[in-house]
């Protein structure tokens, strides 16, 4: 098992909910919880993975974007 597919299994034990961004390797997580029946969404990180490996975390969409693109 590589790191990303840890991050994959710690992400689902969490339960962060994870969305695949168009830019290849390039997600968004976030995690949610309820407080009097609305959902609260958190801050979003940014999660850059290429090879198994992540190159990028961190709250900054554009740096996430370019790390994507350049690696």
């Amino acid at each position: 098992m590589d790191d990303f597919e840890l991050w994959l299994n710690g992400c689902r034990e969490n339960n962060t909910v994870i969305f695949k961004l168009p830019e290849p390797g390039l997600y968004k997580t976030w995690n949610e919880h309820i407080v009097n029946h609305n959902v609260i969404r958190g801050t979003p990180v940014y999660h850059v993975w290429k090879n198994g490996k992540r190159v990028y975390c961190g709250l900054n969409y554009l740096e996430a974007v370019k790390k994507a693109e350049n690696e």
